[in-house]
């Protein structure tokens, strides 16, 4: 629910707290009031579930998705990518032209894009981020896109169901300069786990127990089988934005429906996923070095993102059963 507007000028109040249910749990915190159009600082969410985590959806089998708000704005869907770092949206993101305005000025300038084909030019402001249920960021790094090419920044991830994206991973290429996440209070910024399964998005210190560390996130050094062949070791992004992923034509030069493909640790003996190529689910060959794991490990068990050590992170598995 809403607690209140600013109107043009004044603060939003701050939304209502999830009700107690019969087992003590909370519902979903109620959303932040918009601040003043002229001024004014806009509401918070309102405290819910456990308060560190979230509700996480996933469009079209491969695309987790949370909701949040930048700056009391409107809430959007945004991709859960650890295959990037740095929160990306849109001037609707935060109400329009004139929302932009009240960030203020700018901290700097950038371009960066998406392996898919999409280039953008982006101004860096300092805002707060809503993820909900009480979930709030202090004023981080926020890029908004200006310009991109060649086509709208809203058409390149309307197949995905977003208007933004949420970069999760501490040493991905770009764009930067950091996560939203660390820059949540108390212990919610140690890092973040990825329920997919559960559809879940879980702040704070790992909770998932046992688990496989690997050094990096996203990007770190796996070892890959084809039917049950000799491992090869390979650079790897584990990125839940991935969708199907890519394989070098090095490791494989095909992957028919009905391909193995299991991938270890750098040991090469600890797996971290398996599993068996389909018509909908098989990665991209491509003529580089580098493997994208794609969203298929983070369908099949929760994944946890520490940012620890920092600017590399590691990245939690769960074992495979």
């Amino acid at each position: 629910m809403w607690i209140g507007d600013g109107g043009l000028i004044g603060s939003g109040g701050t939304g209502g707290a999830g009700g107690v249910g019969a087992g003590g749990d909370r519902g979903y915190g109620g959303a932040g009031g918009r601040a003043g159009w002229l001024a004014g600082a806009p509401g918070t969410s309102g405290t819910g579930w456990d308060g560190r985590t979230v509700r996480m959806d996933v469009y079209a089998e491969t695309e987790p998705v949370v909701h949040l708000s930048v700056n009391g704005g409107p809430s959007i869907p945004s991709l859960v990518d650890t295959g990037s770092e740095g929160l990306v949206i849109t001037p609707a993101a935060l109400g329009g032209p004139l929302g932009v305005l009240r960030l203020g000025l700018p901290v700097s300038f950038g371009i960066s894009g998406y392996s898919g084909g999409l280039t953008y030019i982006f101004a860096t402001y300092n805002a707060p981020v809503d993820f909900g249920n009480g979930i709030v960021t202090a004023g981080t790094p926020v890029n908004v896109v200006l310009l991109s090419f060649p086509q709208t920044f809203e058409g390149y991830f309307a197949p995905a169901g977003v208007t933004s994206v949420l970069g999760l991973g501490p040493n991905a290429v770009g764009p930067g300069p950091s996560s939203p996440v660390t820059a949540l209070g108390g212990d919610l910024n140690q890092g973040v786990l990825i329920d997919q399964p559960g559809r879940e998005l879980q702040f704070g210190p790992n909770t998932g127990t046992p688990s496989i560390e690997v050094p990096g996130a996203p990007i770190s050094t796996v070892n890959v089988r084809i039917n049950g062949g000799a491992s090869t070791p390979v650079t790897a992004i584990i990125d839940s934005g991935g969708v199907t992923g890519t394989m070098p034509s090095y490791i494989a030069g095909s992957l028919p429906v009905g391909t193995h493909i299991a991938v270890y640790a750098a040991d090469n003996t600890t797996l971290l996923y398996e599993y068996v190529t389909t018509a909908t689910n098989t990665p991209v060959i491509t003529t580089g070095t580098t493997m994208n794991t794609g969203n298929t490990p983070f369908a099949q068990k929760p994944i946890y993102i520490s940012y620890t050590p920092n600017g590399v992170g590691t990245t939690v598995f769960t074992p495979p059963t």
